[in-house]
């Protein structure tokens, strides 16, 4: 009995270990079998269950996608997701999930089955071959059914059907043929490339246009890079100027404090000699007057001193001021300067071959190096 519990148990594990996989937005995933899906289309909350669904998208922007046997995509928002795991099921909210995976084992069933009834299929069996791209399409197997209903357009290229199998197999009409997109993509590229026409930007152009842009674009990079580097230079060369005006009034400045310092400390000195003097003396009169004009001498100094301090305070914000103003307008010159890149560039893309004049222009205005 032991041995049959323990049986059970291991294929329990493995068969959600194989299950279906959801990955969690913080890291981390929960595998086991998907249960349902809670959406929200065209305004209507809808949950679908498991069994009828294919296959899960989840994109950023919150367009996700999933799609259903019955063949349906619907562009929707998902809102919640069920697994049931070996540890029990979770509900987990879209903001916490970031990619479902359907079970491998289930693809793989579907690629066994396809293969064992494609093999069961005569070569000129064409509604079978219509049931089996049909039963593909509704199984999330686009490319065995496109393959399917291609085999139906050479078996009965007469049917009346034929039109509708053609969209089905992806086929597209170039020059009276029914061609596969990468089969027209080949077949024009070799066309234009025998007239000397060259593929850019979505659109082929003359070979001799297409060197007037590369050799446009280059020009375009090299002025660019030139006007970075002119940017760049007038902002050092005016912050060094800068730096250099405000050192030699700070170095002034010092001065003159050190100066009213020294005049202080001797104001303060000859204050209180006189007032020794007056002590040892006992005496007031014009010694005691003396006495108190170096006091208001010193106390005018210091006054003096408080606002050379506080300049050298303003100064030094001003300082400040003056670079963070700097440091703006070659920001402004540098973005200016993007700006007119995306433009030349957007020009170029249109095929616009732009002269020298109009480049060297727009870049020196932007730069302001006009």
């Amino acid at each position: 009995m032991k041995r049959l519990l323990l049986l059970l148990s291991v294929l329990l594990i493995a068969a959600y270990a194989r299950g279906d996989e959801v990955h969690l937005a913080r890291g981390g995933r929960l595998s086991g079998k998907l249960v349902e899906v809670r959406i929200k289309a065209d305004g209507k909350v809808t949950t679908i269950k498991a069994a009828e669904i294919v296959t899960v998208k989840l994109r950023d922007e919150g367009d996700d996608l999933v799609t259903t046997k019955a063949g349906d995509r619907i562009k929707c928002v998902v809102e919640q997701v069920v697994i049931q795991t070996i540890g029990g099921a979770f509900k987990l909210a879209r903001n916490k999930v970031s990619k479902v995976d359907l079970s491998l084992s289930k693809k793989e069933g579907n690629l066994k089955k396809y293969e064992e009834e494609r093999k069961k299929l005569k070569l000129d069996d064409v509604e079978g071959r219509v049931a089996l791209a049909e039963w593909c399409g509704k199984n999330g197997m686009k490319s065995e059914m496109r393959q399917e209903y291609q085999t139906c357009i050479t078996i009965a290229p007469d049917d009346p059907r034929a039109p509708e199998w053609h969209k089905l197999a992806g086929l597209v009409q170039h020059e009276g043929k029914r061609l596969t997109p990468a089969e027209k993509k080949a077949g024009v590229q070799d066309e234009m490339q025998a007239k000397g026409m060259v593929y850019r930007n979505g659109k082929w152009i003359a070979k001799e246009l297409n060197e007037q842009l590369m050799a446009c674009a280059e020009k375009v990079k090299k002025r660019l890079d030139e006007a970075k580097i002119a940017v760049d230079e007038k902002y050092n060369e005016d912050k060094a100027r800068l730096e250099s005006e405000f050192k030699e009034k700070v170095k002034t400045l010092k001065e003159d404090i050190e100066k009213v310092e020294a005049e202080i400390k001797r104001l303060a000195k000859l204050q209180a000699e006189e007032s020794a003097r007056i002590n040892r003396n006992r005496r007031g009169g014009t010694i005691g007057r003396v006495v108190s004009r170096y006091g208001i001498e010193r106390a005018e100094k210091v006054d003096k001193l408080k606002q050379l301090k506080r300049k050298e305070s303003s100064l030094a914000r001003a300082a400040k001021r003056a670079v963070d103003r700097l440091r703006s307008a070659r920001k402004r010159r540098l973005r200016a300067l993007s700006s007119v890149k995306a433009k030349l560039k957007e020009m170029l893309q249109r095929h616009k071959v732009i002269d020298d004049a109009t480049i060297d222009s727009k870049i020196a205005k932007a730069a302001g190096i006009e």
